[in-house]
């Protein structure tokens, strides 16, 4: 992950990634420190296809992290027609891989 302009994420932040083997860009639009982020997402140069948001929930000692997403256009529709378990999939192994670099694994 690369962040435009620094290397905090805020409201207005771009930054560039990749999932699924698929080079993205997002803009964050919503930033509620240990509440919620929320973004949108695009392949570079186009319009905004898809929105993020993890809702952040302290718990003692650990934070639950719940995410949610909207996926508009073809490649949304044609995923869930394909395999719609991919996108659970991925959202399974990004929570992991959460838990997993904030434990300090």
């Amino acid at each position: 992950m690369r962040i435009d302009g620094g290397d905090v994420l805020k409201e207005g932040t771009v930054f560039h990634w990749s999932t699924f083997g698929l080079p993205l860009e997002s803009k964050v639009n919503e930033f509620v420190p240990y509440t919620r982020i929320g973004w949108y997402g695009y392949a570079p140069g186009t319009a905004p296809s898809f929105y993020h948001t993890w809702y952040l929930k302290p718990q003692r000692d650990a934070c639950l992290v719940v995410t949610d997403e909207v996926g508009k256009g073809n490649d949304a529709s044609h995923l869930r027609e394909t395999n719609e378990g991919l996108m659970h999939r991925g959202h399974d192994l990004w929570l992991a891989t959460l838990k997993w670099m904030s434990e300090g694994k």
